[in-house]
């Protein structure tokens, strides 16, 4: 099967929280995100770190210590330095060919920035989404970033001649950008859950990193929009996350991008339940090969079946006929 948990989430899959024990079961709430260029990031921002198979309070630490590290170097400008401009057209909407690396350099330029920009991830789900819904399709196009975040995209988006890196989710780009804002000393706001998983993924992240600057929380449960940016203007932070469902936060970010007056702002669905504890992602070996899907198809067989059945379809159908449109071109 090609399509996963992006079948008809915003986010990746997760589940109950089980414990963590060894590599392919980490609480990955507590670690850093996993990097597809791994090896060559670890040896270039410490030869001393070193990966351990049991998850311990002194790893979360070191680990989140070295993420930090990896961004206390100076912001760069893809632009000013020259870098090519990977984005293509995916399906009818905008991709960005990028790696988390590039990703994160992207991002962190725009949060120093006087404009606000909106980053969204495609996934499989989205690509479904769009064939009926317009004003998704118009909101994904106008993002400043775009990243495929399920594995369906990037094989699909190679099936059909582009370049897709890495897929870039949207959980690990939240934690990357969480460790640069610490570095470059921006402020972050944490918008979403219920309040007793914002305030403890403001905990976690504070425990996590010392030097970060939090603006402000709020839970995702509000009747008046106004008041609710009102006070994220009132912080003025660098970031904002806003942590609800699909396609309800593109809505949302989109309508009140100019209102809120963010820099950079990101839905990132699930998120604040992994980091405060509340669930956790799929076992690391299913989360590289791709597979992370099956892990929600394990919990709920029956409920997630015929919705990954239906979903994979659609997408498969939508994929091949896009291949065969560019074959009767040539």
């Amino acid at each position: 099967m090609l399509l996963g948990n992006e079948c008809l989430l915003g986010y990746s899959i997760y589940a109950k929280t089980q414990p963590a024990v060894a590599d392919n079961f980490l609480d990955t709430s507590a670690i850093p995100s996993p990097r597809r260029d791994l090896h060559h990031q670890i040896s270039s921002f410490s030869p001393q770190f070193q990966v351990f198979s049991v998850v311990t309070p002194e790893f979360r630490m070191n680990n989140h210590a070295q993420r930090v590290h990896a961004y206390a170097s100076p912001m760069r400008d893809p632009q000013i330095e020259g870098e090519q401009d990977r984005r293509i057209d995916f399906m009818g909407v905008p991709l960005d060919g990028l790696t988390m690396q590039e990703t994160v350099n992207r991002c962190r330029v725009l949060a120093k920035g006087t404009q606000p920009a909106q980053h969204v991830v495609l996934n499989a789900a989205k690509v479904v989404t769009i064939q009926n819904d317009s004003r998704l399709k118009e909101i994904i196009s106008s993002c400043a970033v775009v990243n495929a975040d399920g594995m369906a995209v990037v094989w699909a988006a190679r099936l059909l001649g582009h370049q897709v890196p890495e897929r870039v989710t949207g959980i690990d780009l939240f934690e990357e950008l969480v460790a640069a804002a610490a570095a470059d000393g921006h402020s972050i706001f944490l918008l979403g859950a219920d309040e007793a998983v914002v305030t403890k993924t403001a905990e976690v992240l504070r425990a996590r990193h010392p030097e970060l600057k939090i603006a402000g929380t709020r839970n995702g449960f509000w009747k008046d929009d106004a008041d609710v940016i009102a006070t994220v203007q009132k912080a003025a932070p660098n970031y904002l996350f806003l942590a609800i469902p699909s396609p309800r936060k593109e809505y949302w970010l989109h309508t009140n991008l100019t209102a809120l007056g963010v820099p950079f702002v990101m839905g990132v669905g699930g998120s604040f339940d992994v980091i405060a504890g509340k669930t956790s992602r799929a076992p690391k070996l299913l989360q590289k090969t791709g597979l992370e899907w099956t892990w929600r198809l394990i919990q709920e067989p029956r409920r997630m079946f015929m919705r990954y059945w239906k979903g994979n379809t659609a997408f498969i159908k939508l994929v091949l006929a896009e291949r065969k449109k560019g074959k009767n071109k040539k």
